[in-house]
């Protein structure tokens, strides 16, 4: 598309990420998923210096709740929450919007579930105060952990 988005067939809702050589795609059809979202992300490059960037207030106050040797791998999954939110929302408004834009409404670590909440208007279907659900695992790919997310609407 004209903002460098994959284009699908009518009738279908989809999402890819690739890193390092994998690659994940997620489809599902149009009248059983609105939005659909996928990201993969090396828990190595995303660093706690990225904190402020990433996270909302809020979000810093629930990774700062975790014992320090696990925050890295909570802030990526975070990261590729936030940037699978991306692909699942904009396909249904085209507007931009960034990370400080959405925020945790709950994390269970436990259950690999998290959903974010929108802080403004991210198309016609997900106005501000929306909650978006996802599923997170953590993947060993080559050797290095990894944090694949998912959100769907």
């Amino acid at each position: 598309g004209d903002g460098g988005e994959p284009l699908w067939e009518d009738g279908v809702v989809a999402s890819l990420t690739h890193k390092q050589g994998h690659v994940a795609v997620v489809q599902s059809r149009l009248d059983q998923t609105k939005g659909i979202g996928i990201d993969l992300e090396s828990v190595a490059k995303v660093r706690l210096e990225f904190t402020h960037r990433i996270c909302t207030e809020s979000d810093r106050i629930l990774l700062e709740k975790f014992p320090a040797t696990e925050q890295q791998q909570i802030l990526t999954t975070i990261f590729a929450a936030k940037e699978a939110l991306y692909k699942c929302h904009f396909p249904l408004g085209a507007k931009q919007f960034y990370f400080q834009d959405a925020e945790l409404d709950y994390f269970e670590a436990n259950k690999g579930q998290l959903g974010l909440k929108v802080l403004r208007d991210t198309s016609p279907v997900t106005p501000r105060g929306s909650v978006t659900h996802g599923f997170f695992r953590q993947l060993d790919l080559g050797g290095l952990p990894h944090i694949l997310a998912l959100m769907s609407l």
